[in-house]
């Protein structure tokens, strides 16, 4: 197989499985990453219902006026919007060619989601395609003053350890006074990690089978096909020997490999990625090692992760699932609630990170949303507007005060305790508020608090 380094990356805004996310992928200098999802954009999307608490704290008042909230958005944003266009003040692109944004909902319906949460906040936008642009435009909307930054992005293939190009640039966000809030991603039933295991076919064996076999997304048919997408990731440090992502097809023929991989990162982190357009059929996708580097057929001290953007894998690991720049130790993670509030939805990624931490900080509702699917997009718009409420009446901005008041008054949904699934549980934005409403006066080292953490 013929191997490139592939140095250019592209923001694409997709549907996954159950719900709507902007997903980080590389590409090659001729680009194949394509902008799946949404609608074009001479459709305006409704203002989302809002919850009943929600709307008895704006008729008390509390609407997030005073507060700024900043949003890193990748699909072209309807700023005409009637909802919108008295809300955003500033905009700015940090693209290479501007006019070449691509048409969807999902930049629409996160603003529409943290308007109708705080519908006296301002928003800046800053429109992006790389993660470099990402960088620039958090750096800008930091420097502008923005109390709350909302970066609806899942980056596929950067570290997981809270490192990488814009979870760095998330941390020095924070370090300046910004509440950094980031959707965990939608990657739950489309992620698989465990031991690096060889086999004597030179295959690496997912848990007793070299097949790890593709389900197609949900709604989408009973077989997996159409365009494949998929990145293999694994510590380079621990085994710097390369490793490839094979899809193959099984039928009354045999077993055919139809696609192989190629390179996107060196280095500490080493990352495969496979993109090809296939027939429906019974597709799975295999790890090969080299022989030649094969002495020892048992689990070797080395993780490898497998990630598909849109078909779930059939015996999926959502543990570890949650994605840059979510990762970042400073960011409020937020995945998504079920739809009865009691649990998680099953889409919505999970901790814990490489390096040991939760991963995950709230969930929360991902219903208030303006696009066609919601997700973790949509339950990180939600925490972003909530974020708002809180500045706004609040003495103090600082992320660490902001984050963990959502986190201290969040409702535990099980299993008990923090988790690497739901963190502290569901946001309760009321509570929140309701915390520094009560007593008045009371200075804020001396509010009382349910958790010993200062932060999540």
């Amino acid at each position: 197989m013929t191997r490139r380094h592939l140095e250019a990356v592209v923001l694409a805004a997709v549907v996954v499985t159950a719900g709507t996310g902007v997903y980080v992928v590389d590409r090659a200098p001729t680009p194949t990453a394509t902008f799946v999802g949404g609608t074009a954009s001479g459709e305006q999307p409704t203002r989302p219902s809002v919850p009943t608490r929600i709307r008895a704290l704006h008729q008390r008042g509390i609407t997030g006026a005073n507060a700024t909230v900043g949003i890193v958005v990748v699909t072209r944003i309807n700023a005409d919007h009637p909802e919108l266009r008295p809300r955003i003040v500033e905009r700015r692109s940090f693209r290479r060619d501007p006019a070449g944004q691509p048409r969807g909902r999902h930049g629409t319906a996160a603003a529409l989601t943290v308007a109708a949460i705080a519908p006296d906040a301002e928003l800046l936008v800053a429109t992006v395609d790389t993660p470099t642009d990402a960088r620039r435009a958090i750096e800008w909307l930091t420097a502008r003053g923005t109390d709350v930054l909302l970066v609806p992005a899942t980056v596929l293939g950067a570290p997981g350890d809270g490192t990488g190009t814009v979870a760095s640039a998330v941390e020095r966000a924070a370090d300046r006074g910004t509440v950094v809030v980031a959707p965990t991603g939608n990657l739950a039933r489309n992620h698989w990690q465990g031991r690096l295991t060889p086999t004597r076919r030179g295959l690496h064996s997912f848990g007793g089978d070299v097949r790890m076999r593709l389900l197609p997304p949900v709604g989408a048919g009973t077989q997996a096909g159409g365009r494949v997408q998929a990145r293999l990731r694994w510590n380079g440090s621990a085994y710097p020997r390369d490793l490839t992502l094979e899809l193959y097809r099984s039928g009354a023929s045999g077993v055919t490999r139809i696609a192989t991989s190629e390179r996107t990162r060196t280095g500490s982190v080493r990352v495969e990625r496979l993109d090809a357009r296939v027939r429906p059929g019974d597709l799975f996708v295999a790890v090969r090692l080299p022989n030649r580097t094969v002495r020892r057929f048992e689990p070797l001290p080395v993780r490898i992760e497998v990630t598909t953007r849109r078909h779930r894998l059939l015996n999926a690991t959502p543990a570890g699932s949650v994605a840059s720049p979510a990762t970042a130790p400073s960011a409020l993670s937020v995945g998504a609630a079920a739809p009865d509030d009691a649990g998680l939805a099953p889409y919505s990624s999970r901790g814990p990170t490489p390096d040991g931490r939760r991963g995950v900080d709230v969930v929360a509702p991902p219903t208030v949303w303006a696009g066609p699917r919601d997700g973790t997009s949509a339950a990180a718009a939600y925490a972003a507007g909530a974020a708002a409420l809180i500045i706004s009446e609040a003495d103090t901005s600082s992320p660490e005060r902001v984050i963990t008041l959502l986190c201290d008054t969040a409702v535990d949904v099980p299993p008990a305790g923090a988790d690497a699934e739901s963190g502290y549980g569901r946001l309760n934005a009321t509570g929140a508020v309701e915390r520094i409403e009560a007593p008045k006066g009371r200075t804020e080292d001396s509010q009382p608090r349910t958790k010993p953490h200062t932060r999540c």
